[in-house]
């Protein structure tokens, strides 16, 4: 493991964790491109060596572990964190997945967990591994590795109108202050920008600006916040010449039910942040590298994650806000896939089903069999065109103790249906 760090941390530099929380990617992939997801492993190796086996007997790696000419830059092979703790393996899975890496640099996502932190870990590592934290040397490199691990990525490409969509990659949730438009907007197919310790939970200057002046933070009254929502929904529902002139008592200039949406996402995302119990925790767990992209959860209610004592929670409408808010005209972000919540759970919000899927659990291990099947499983996206929803997927199964790994028919990776 020690010399698998050595030569990992001389290939990938570690971050600046003094000034910086991590890092977000972006990657833009050609039509016809592959998207593998794997959620939580928490110590079970056999997952892994499994997960493995069935991308090589499939044509994806060769036997050395190395992505196939074929699929060269054509491929995405992503683990969307929790690689540590609970079973009895977790080095054996750093030491692997670093060496993935390492041969498939352009290829291999891998994401940081709540569980790749050492103090976090060190709780939760299994007995048998424990020792491992008795080296300051080896706790040391451990560190300097999780730093390199992003905090999350947009995966997109590009339709026959230009126009790019994406899915987000999360351990958990999202960081519903960070304006990632900028990251979104890049003209590179693989970006990446820094999220800092010392950004203060507020809207961007480009977000606020959405609004008009008079709803800004500074310049609405709450007891007018009820008022303005409802003006923009029932506008939303039927741009009647009355509800037209009750938008315009708060809205300057023209207004149409593009625009009249997009208010009133930000709306709601400026509420949320201006509530200063929220703020002042966030800053807090910043300060500690901890944010909701490793902590968060998709749940019925937004706030405080008082289950985990850690990041927030946020609604699917709210995800859906926060994506409207920091999309384009160009450049739109559709869908969310995680992992962190251990069970298989997909939500669908105004008729478009799997906007959000959470992905489950490795299957060996017994302890999660309460929330999940005894069956290890992964997803193959083909990225058929820049429009996500005609994306589709095949699903791994493998049930435990199983040799042979089932793949699924293909089926739709995000359906829509006009409301």
């Amino acid at each position: 493991l020690a010399k698998t760090l050595d030569e990992y941390l001389t290939t990938f530099e570690p971050l600046d964790t003094k000034t910086y929380v991590g890092k977000i990617d972006k990657i833009d992939l050609e039509n016809d491109s592959k998207l593998v997801l794997k959620a939580d492993l928490h110590g079970d190796f056999e997952a892994l060596e499994n997960h493995l086996k069935t991308l090589q007997k499939n044509g994806y790696l060769d036997e050395n572990l190395k992505v196939v000419d074929k699929y060269k830059d054509k491929i995405q092979i992503a683990f969307l964190g929790d690689y540590l703790d609970r079973g009895d393996k977790s080095f054996k899975i750093i030491d692997l997945l670093m060496k993935l890496k390492m041969k498939n640099p352009n290829e291999v996502i891998l994401l940081r967990g709540n569980h790749e932190y050492l103090l976090t870990s060190y709780q939760y590592i299994h007995p048998n591994e424990r020792h491992f934290y008795r080296s300051k040397e080896l706790c040391h490199k451990l560190d300097k590795f999780f730093s390199t691990l992003s905090l999350a990525c947009f995966i997109g490409a590009k339709d026959e109108k230009g126009i790019y969509q994406y899915t987000l990659l999360t351990h958990g949730a999202i960081e519903p202050d960070l304006d990632l438009n900028e990251l979104l907007s890049k003209k590179e197919k693989r970006a990446s920008i820094l999220f800092r310790k010392d950004k203060k939970f507020s809207l961007s200057d480009r977000i606020t600006n959405i609004l008009p002046k008079k709803l800004r933070k500074d310049n609405s009254s709450s007891d007018d916040f009820e008022d303005v929502i409802k003006a923009l929904k029932d506008f939303i529902a039927s741009q009647s010449s009355k509800n037209k002139k009750e938008v315009q008592k708060f809205v300057e200039g023209s207004i149409d039910k593009k625009r009249a949406k997009l208010i009133l996402s930000t709306l709601r995302i400026q509420d949320f942040l201006n509530c200063k119990l929220i703020a002042e925790v966030v800053q807090e767990e910043r300060k500690k590298s901890t944010t909701s992209f490793n902590w968060g959860d998709i749940k019925e209610k937004l706030g405080y994650n008082c289950d985990r004592g850690a990041g927030l929670t946020f609604t699917p409408e709210f995800i859906k806000d926060y994506f409207r808010a920091i999309s384009s005209d160009t450049r739109k972000v559709k869908t969310l896939r995680a992992g962190h919540a251990h069970a298989h759970i997909k939500f669908s919000l105004d008729g478009k089903k799997d906007f959000i899927e959470i992905l489950p659990v490795a299957g060996n291990l017994e302890f999660y069999d309460v929330v999940r099947k005894p069956v290890d499983s992964a997803q193959i996206i083909t990225v058929q065109s820049g429009k996500v929803k005609k994306w589709t997927k095949n699903t791994l199964k493998r049930d435990r103790d199983a040799e042979n790994t089932r793949i699924s028919s293909e089926k739709t990776f995000y359906k829509t249906k006009a409301i």
